[in-house]
């Protein structure tokens, strides 16, 4: 526990103690902050980019917070706070259908896209918060447009908001297992719970202060406008500062490509002195925004048999000729079969897919996208030496510190 510092004050002495009295008192209260607002063991126990992500972070929660206010303030006049006209009735009302749809739409996003947000926390965490500002302007302008548009944009803004909550708190849970480094995942959670809402407090108390300032259309919109472009920017800054160790689809296509630079045209040799980009290396290029998604040959890793039963029929008989030889077998149909992998060409989806055994492990699945993503390149898929390169490359990303784990690209 803290160590607390005892001061006999003696009479004729008091006035030369008093320092020592401040001292201890700021003691103590840096103590509560480290305790309150950081991992237990910090600095050792989380990532190096901690600190930096933190700040920024608790920077766009404060303009977020303000914006929420402003947002708030603006559906209470739109649902008829202050209006005799309306009923407590019709207010509930609208107040249950806007968080019903909300609802929904949280349910929907997670179906459709709950398995990519592990892919990309650092996209998602900068694109929930663009989303999030769209939905507090979608509030400040409800109350300006007729009655019966009020009610549809304010569960629009809900459905936002809902989007919001799952990929933003999915991928801050991303974010906090990278931060995490001695098994205090919930340790990280919890801090970063505590930072936010000792930075929400403080903006409340600025909203009570600030906030009856802001009456007029003008000035809440000239409100909006500085909170949001600075919200924006503090975002950026703090998942730009994120160096993550996990290979994601981005990253890899990076270093992929890093490699092919390595290799002969006839991918005979390996330059000796191959160096792979370190992962602060590759963060500083990373864009924010992954293009992956919007490429035209898609790479789809573990599909599932049943689609592909007539290819698979052909392909299976070559299965154990590639397990015992441990090179790449080619079929009369053009299929490839890599020891506990299938790889067969979906020309209708213009999409390469992966199958793979039960005998199969993590590293036959970074195995298998590589081949594919060179497939895709245009080399010479049949060749041995391409065969013989790829576990050169394996070993070279863990020489570089990255993360093998193929969890994040499949």
């Amino acid at each position: 526990g803290p160590h607390h510092r005892v001061v006999v004050v003696e009479e004729g002495e008091r006035w030369w103690s008093l320092p020592l009295l401040f001292g201890g008192w700021l003691s103590s209260l840096t103590q509560f902050m480290y305790e309150a607002f950081l991992p237990l063991g910090y600095p050792s126990s989380v990532s190096d980019d901690y600190l930096e992500y933190q700040v920024w972070d608790s920077l766009q929660a404060g303009c977020s917070t303000m914006t929420g206010i402003l947002a708030s303030r603006a559906v209470l006049q739109g649902v008829g706070v202050g209006n005799s006209s309306v009923t407590a009735t019709s207010a509930v009302m609208s107040w249950m259908m806007r968080d019903g749809a909300g609802m929904l739409g949280k349910i929907c996003f997670t179906w459709f896209e709950g398995t990519s947000l592990d892919m990309n926390p650092k996209m998602w965490r900068m694109s929930a918060d663009i989303l999030n500002d769209i939905s507090f302007f979608v509030d400040l302008s409800s109350p300006m447009v007729a009655p019966q548009f009020f009610l549809p944009m304010v569960a629009c803004s809900a459905v936002m908001r809902a989007i919001v909550g799952v990929a933003g708190g999915a991928s801050r849970t991303a974010l906090t297992q990278h931060q995490a480094r001695r098994n205090n995942i919930a340790d990280v959670a919890a801090k970063d719970g505590s930072q936010e809402t000792a930075i929400s407090l403080i903006m409340l108390i600025v909203g009570l202060i600030v906030t009856p300032l802001i009456e007029t259309p003008a000035s809440t919109w000239i409100a909006f406008a500085l909170l949001t472009i600075f919200h924006l920017y503090f975002n950026y800054r703090a998942v730009s500062a994120v160096v993550s160790e996990k290979l994601n689809r981005t990253r890899l296509n990076h270093l992929l490509d890093d490699f092919r630079n390595h290799l002969s045209p006839d991918l005979s040799t390996i330059e000796a002195d191959l160096q792979l980009p370190t992962p602060l290396e590759v963060s500083s290029r990373e864009p924010i925004f992954s293009t992956s998604f919007f490429e035209g040959t898609y790479i789809t890793l573990g599909a599932r048999p049943s689609r592909h039963a007539q290819q698979l029929m052909t392909a299976a008989g070559f299965l154990n000729e590639s397990s015992k030889r441990n090179d790449v077998v080619v079929t009369p149909d053009h299929s490839l079969v890599l020891p506990h992998t299938i790889i067969l060409k979906n020309r209708k989806y213009s999409q390469w897919v992966s199958i793979f055994t039960e005998h199969a492990v993590s590293k036959d699945i970074l195995f298998a996208y590589c081949f594919c993503y060179y497939l895709n390149s245009g080399l010479d898929v049949a060749s041995q030496d391409l065969f013989r390169a790829i576990p050169i490359f394996l070993r070279g990303l863990e020489e570089a510190g990255w993360d093998v784990n193929p969890d994040t690209i499949s």
